[in-house]
């Protein structure tokens, strides 16, 4: 494959459908040993310090690993490596990509805004909308699963799992090609599909799910109300939403019938990613509260739309349990001085 083949606007798709954040896993350069110089003059500043890679070659090796494939143009599928079926080997086709697109040869996310506006510069904005288009792929998805939480009146029950304890690794595979599953969305495209994600959760409790009422601790036989910060968010507004429970530390409070107060955060997942963001406000909130916060992670939410349950790791008092340095991935602190 190569850019060459392909009509411009089909060009400028693929690219759109390339800078969407995590739909690339890694961009990797292989190189020969004689010519690592030679390869830095050409990429400097286009790099990062792990490439390249060097081997007994004759010529560059430029590969294109994807962590999510799900929505991948057509055009661009069929040229996948047969083998790894996740890889793009062509080396030209990559080279472009590095030299005339705003690409980097990184395992780290793409820089979405410089590649569109590469696209702007070469080929004039009015053809943005083809890389908008190939952007927003992954819309209908969000759409699909928004619309079956939204509209349907009985929605499959979730699998409730006991939550597992997960290390973080001290030393990463040198050439790891994947990102632990990470969903290839747009950031609002993430906030909607966390808002789906406590669409279904107060479903769960509107309709009194026992399995999971008993995960999270809540006493059999006896009444709650809970208040969903969220509550009436509607996805066609034209209006950006505004996270209401900002501020709050939590998505939802219930309360129980003797005044007992139970502070829940959703965490949803497109497949079953593994890390999450916590805000000061919800740390804070989770420290105050301990065995009253339930931290819920909600995964493979897109298996409601083939009518089959998505997975939900119930988690009481998450600062005891989590807030440690091997389970965290990384932290941001402020602090000052006098």
């Amino acid at each position: 494959m190569s850019l060459d083949n392909l009509g411009l606007e089909e060009k400028l798709e693929v690219i759109g459908y390339l800078s969407v954040p995590n739909v690339i896993a890694s961009i990797e350069a292989t190189v020969p040993r004689n010519k690592v110089d030679v390869f830095k003059d050409e990429f400097s500043g286009k790099y990062s310090e792990e490439y390249p890679y060097t081997a007994d070659k004759y010529g560059y090796q430029f590969r294109i690993y994807l962590n999510d494939i799900d929505g991948c143009p057509e055009y661009l599928l069929d040229e996948l490596d047969e083998t790894y079926h996740n890889r793009i080997n062509d080396t030209q086709f990559i080279r472009e990509l590095v030299n005339d697109y705003g690409f980097r040869f990184t395992k780290e996310p793409q820089q979405t805004e410089y590649i569109r506006d590469c696209v702007a510069r070469l080929h004039g904005r009015r053809y943005l909308r083809f890389f908008d288009a190939g952007y927003n792929l992954y819309q209908a998805f969000i759409d699909d699963v928004g619309d079956i939480v939204l509209h349907e009146r009985r929605l499959p029950l979730p699998n409730v799992m006991r939550y597992k304890k997960k290390n973080i690794s001290r030393i990463a595979e040198r050439r790891s090609h994947t990102r632990d599953n990470a969903p290839a969305l747009t950031s609002q495209q993430l906030s909607n599909l966390g808002w789906i994600g406590e669409a279904y959760i107060a479903y769960l409790l509107e309709t009194e799910d026992e399995e999971l009422l008993y995960a999270m601790g809540i006493p059999e036989r006896i009444g709650y109300s809970y208040q969903w910060f969220n509550e009436g968010f509607d996805e066609e507004n034209e209006e950006p939403w505004i996270d209401k429970s900002v501020g709050y530390g939590c998505d939802i409070i219930l309360t129980l019938d003797d005044g007992e107060t139970f502070y829940i955060e959703i965490k949803t997942s497109k497949r079953e990613y593994p890390y999450f963001k916590m805000t000061s406000a919800e740390m804070q909130v989770m420290e105050e509260q301990l065995d009253n916060y339930i931290l819920l992670k909600l995964n493979n939410l897109e298996r409601l739309l083939g009518g089959q349950s998505p997975d939900i790791i119930p988690i009481i008092n998450p600062f005891r349990r989590l807030f440690h340095p091997r389970q965290m991935k990384d932290a941001t602190f402020i602090i000052g001085g006098e």
